[in-house]
Formats: structure tokens, C-alpha cells, sequence
């Protein structure tokens, strides 16, 4: 068990336990390995003919160096897709802790509210008992309060199931450790400071793990057709023979003849479409990245337009409002229902003041795995 642990730490956490992260690196790790040996040359063959003339023969194929190449080529665009893949998990890891903590966070603040409008239900129930005995209210209003304090005890409920959930997904990311979060005092959302043109353009250039990933899949496209042109080049073989009984040497040199060229032509054709259906999925890509960045973008905007109105304005007055309905309705100058809307406006205002927090920051989070950093 991990306690108190900040987002940064949390965000260590899953990067050094994460099984499929970790598994994705060390898949990474082997591609790289396999890099050293790609282009080698074929090991040679050993033959033996034991007969009336026995004979010992060492035989070389030498590939086409254009093909070795082409091959080596290849194998590097699959290592750095490999690479690139295990960014992208990163990046997706990273979004996902910090939406968990951020939930985690709003879900925290709603359970002390609810806390909180449980003791003071109870205050205002023994008010309101002490209101009935005088004559001042019905039996009504101690009523209503026991049912209100009911339904306070089952939210409150459903919000400690909701934190249990999002702590066991947070658990699940590091492999099972068991995740308490410490938080700060307060809260704030940092504005963006950036140009949507500017990060539309960053992401589709530079920033955007899925528009590397099509680059390079169009990258090993056209590689896998200039293979295919390679087939048609000479392969050379050679060799050297011994006859132990004639205590000769013979040498041997061979190539391939490419005769039956055509037969590579549908192949060629098939990479062909394969490399231009790659290509246009370059541009696909391109455009959803920016529509995405566009929308989270948008809904930054937005929540940094409407956050500062409930922190500095909507809050206040609605617990200004709240505690002076509390006081009204002590002293019998307030009915029932009239402490009720009071009550509710507040405790709704600043539930939504927590939910739409921890949505701006969780759009900043899945804005960061579409761009990258660009702060």
C-alpha cells in the first residue's frame, strides 16, 4: 500500500508496474535486439558426397546488398513503431491517472459535503423538534427532516462506492498496489496559454503518437514496395570444393537470373495500394487529431470561463443564502420549504462546482495525450 500519494507519484507508480507498459518495453527491447543481426548474411552450407569420387563443397549465398539494406530499413521503422507504441501507452497510462485522480478528488469533496448537510440536518432536526413542542410547526417538519437526513445517508453511501471503484481502477494500473491519495489544499486549474491553431499544428506535426505511427506505417509501405522491385536483382552464391582423392580444389561462382520478372508484378501492385491507402490514412489521422484537440480545446475554454464565477460568485452567495435560510428558519421566520431549496441550491451548485472541475482537468489531460507537452 502506497499512502498519501500525489499525482506525479502516482504517475511513477504505474510507469514502473504497469504489466502491459512494461510488457510493451521489453517487446521494444527485443526488436531492437533482433535489429543487430537483420541483413546478416545466411550461415554457409557444408556438403559431402562419399561415393567413388568423394567431394567436400562450402557454399556462401551473398543477397543483394540493395536488398540487405532495404531489409535492415524495415526492421528499424518496426522498432521505432515499437518505440512509438510504447509512447502511446504512456501517454494513454498517464491520461487515465490523472482522470482518476482528478474523480477521485471531486468525489472526495462531494463526500465532505455530504458530510456536512448530514450535521446539519441533524442540527435542524432537533430544531425542529424543539419548534414542534413549542407549537411553532407541525409534526411535519421533524418528519421531513428524518427523510432528508435518509437520503443524505444513501448519496453519502453511493459516493463511498464510487470512490472505492475509482481507487480499485487506480490499484489495476499499478498492478495491483493498493493507492491512497493525498491531496492538496485547494485545487486550480492553470489556463492554457496556447493557440488552438498552434496545437493543432504541433500535434499533427511533431506531437501526436497516432500521426508518427501513420508516417511510419507509410515509411514501411513503400520500403515493402522497393522490396519487391528488389527481386528482381541478381543474388550471387559462391563456393569452394575439395576431391580428397585428387587432392584438387575447385571454385564455384553463381547469381540468379531473374527470367520470370512478371511474376513479381501483382505483388507490386498489391504494395502499391497498400502504400496508398496508407497515405491517406496520414491524412485521416491528421484531421481527427485536430477536430479532437479542437473539442478539448473548446471545453477548456469554456470550463475557464465558468469556474471562476462559481468560486468567486455562485458559492458564496449560495452559502450566504444557505446559512441565513438556516438561521431564518430557527427563529420561525422561514417555513419548511422555503430552507429546503436553500439548502439543496448550495449543496447542487457546489457538487457541480467539483464535477465540472475534475472534467476540465481531465480535458487538460487527454489534451496533453493528443499533443504532447507544450507548456
Amino acid at each position: 500500500a502506497i499512502n498519501d500519494i500525489n499525482l506525479d507519484r502516482f504517475i511513477d507508480q504505474i510507469t514502473q508496474t504497469n504489466p502491459a507498459l512494461l510488457s510493451a518495453k521489453k517487446q521494444s527491447l527485443a526488436l531492437q535486439s533482433l535489429l543487430i543481426n537483420t541483413g546478416a548474411l545466411p550461415d554457409p552450407m557444408l556438403t559431402y558426397t562419399i561415393g567413388q569420387e568423394q567431394q567436400a563443397k562450402l557454399n556462401q549465398k551473398l543477397p543483394n546488398p540493395l536488398q540487405v539494406q532495404t531489409e535492415r530499413n524495415m526492421a528499424s521503422i518496426e522498432v521505432d513503431l515499437s518505440d512509438v507504441r510504447v509512447l502511446a501507452l504512456q501517454r494513454t497510462l498517464t491520461a487515465q491517472a490523472k482522470r482518476l485522480y482528478f474523480n477521485v478528488y471531486a468525489v472526495d469533496m462531494m463526500i465532505n459535503l455530504a458530510k456536512e448537510e448530514n450535521r446539519a440536518l441533524e442540527q435542524m432536526y432537533q430544531s425542529s423538534l424543539k419548534q414542534y413542542e413549542a407549537g411553532r410547526v407541525t409534526q411535519q417538519d421533524p418528519l421531513n427532516m428524518s427523510l432528508m437526513r435518509t437520503d443524505v445517508v444513501i448519496k453519502l453511501e453511493q459516493l463511498q462506492q464510487e470512490r472505492r471503484s475509482l481507487l480499485a481502477e487506480a490499484s489495476r494500473l499499478c498492478n495491483g498496489t493498493t493507492i491512497a491519495f493525498g491531496f492538496p489544499k485547494v485545487l486550480i486549474a492553470k489556463p492554457l496559454n496556447a493557440d488552438l491553431i498552434a496545437l493543432q499544428d504541433f500535434s499533427t506535426n511533431t506531437g501526436n503518437v497516432d500521426v508518427v505511427m501513420a508516417n511510419k506505417e507509410y515509411a514501411k509501405s513503400r520500403q515493402a514496395r522497393e522490396r519487391v522491385n528488389l527481386l528482381n536483382l541478381f543474388e550471387y552464391d559462391i563456393g569452394v570444393g575439395y576431391m580428397p582423392n585428387a587432392g584438387t580444389y575447385e571454385w564455384m561462382v553463381g547469381f540468379s537470373l531473374p527470367w520470370w520478372g512478371n511474376k513479381n508484378a501483382e505483388l507490386g501492385n498489391q504494395q502499391d495500394a497498400l502504400a496508398l491507402s496508407a497515405s491517406a490514412n496520414i491524412d485521416d489521422v491528421k484531421q481527427r487529431i485536430r477536430a479532437e484537440v479542437a473539442d478539448l480545446y473548446y471545453k477548456i475554454q469554456s470550463a475557464d470561463r465558468i469556474l471562476p464565477l462559481f468560486v468567486e460568485e455562485i458559492l458564496p452567495k449560495a452559502k450566504q443564502s444557505r446559512n441565513l435560510a438556516r438561521i431564518a428558519y430557527e427563529t420561525g421566520r422561514l417555513d419548511y420549504s422555503q430552507w429546503v431549496l436553500s439548502e439543496q441550491r448550495y449543496l447542487t451548485m457546489a457538487s457541480q462546482y467539483y464535477r465540472a472541475l475534475a472534467d476540465r482537468m481531465s480535458a487538460e489531460a487527454d489534451l496533453v495525450r493528443l499533443v504532447g507537452s507544450w507548456r
